[in-house]
């Protein structure tokens, strides 16, 4: 299952994480980090360094805005792009990834402001017999 939530930037207060672990943007981590980020996060991944040069290539990417979150024993335990639309004054985060050994993001989101927008469960239809 898929869920969107939203968040109005308005009055945002600074980002506090705990002690030890600290945020990174992609251009500081360089991006073997960038990376091993994605593929931790969504094992299995089949994500390589060309795929990550190929986002890097697109248009509205930028370095400063693909953040993670370092722990104190090196580990991107997070990250996220945002994708910044400036004429509409609005930001995507996508993909956003947690390390599994770092995983409890859910009330995360919501300690920030986060609220529920939708939630989508994928349809798969099951193959035909015999095909």
């Amino acid at each position: 299952m898929a869920q969107l939530n939203q968040r109005d930037l308005a009055d945002l207060e600074p980002a506090v994480l705990p002690d030890g672990y600290r945020f990174l943007t992609a251009d500081e981590a360089g991006p073997e980090a960038a990376v091993r980020a994605h593929v931790d996060a969504w094992a299995p991944s089949s994500y390589t360094a060309e795929g990550y040069e190929g986002v890097r290539r697109t248009p509205p990417y930028r370095g400063d805005l693909h953040v993670l979150v370092q722990a104190p024993d090196g580990t991107m335990a997070a990250s996220t792009i945002m994708w910044l639309d400036e004429a509409n004054q609005t930001a995507e985060f996508e993909p956003v990834g947690t390390h599994p050994g770092y995983r409890h993001a859910r009330g995360l989101y919501y300690g920030v402001g986060f609220r529920p927008l939708s939630r989508d469960v994928p349809l798969i239809k099951a193959a035909a017999q015999g095909a």
